[in-house]
């Protein structure tokens, strides 16, 4: 028996919809789904008041199959050039009032890339 093969361009996939193949007369043993990321969301921890040399946690969470790589950014920064990581956390250990101003992050897999809203931090000095 000779396979088909069906190829997907990532540029003509509809970022909302799920893909999976059978073969012919076996549908019901279908392939686990694969897709583009979902938007990302983006949380920050402690969430209230930031102040200088505490430590603040950006995470970065989106479903995606295969899983997405994330990189977060920081804006006004250029990107291509200066990523500040390549994980779903950014953490701050001991923050800085230099530190303040809007971060957003990237997931992307094989199917797509998506961009997250920003997320404002604004670091109180003590």
């Amino acid at each position: 028996m000779e396979g088909n093969k069906v190829y997907f361009h990532p540029d003509r996939i509809n970022p909302e919809d799920e893909y999976s193949c059978a073969l012919s007369g076996y549908e019901s043993f279908r392939s686990p789904s694969v897709y583009p990321p979902k938007l990302p969301s983006v949380s920050m921890s402690p969430s209230d008041d930031i102040m200088e040399d505490s430590s603040v946690t950006l995470t970065c969470s989106s479903d995606a199959n295969p899983a997405a790589k994330y990189t977060w950014y920081k804006e006004n920064v250029k990107p291509d050039l200066e990523p500040l990581r390549k994980e779903s956390q950014l953490v701050f250990s001991s923050i800085q009032s230099s530190d303040s101003g809007e971060y957003y992050c990237t997931t992307e897999n094989q199917l797509g890339k998506r961009t997250s809203e920003y997320i404002f931090i604004d670091v109180k000095c003590e």
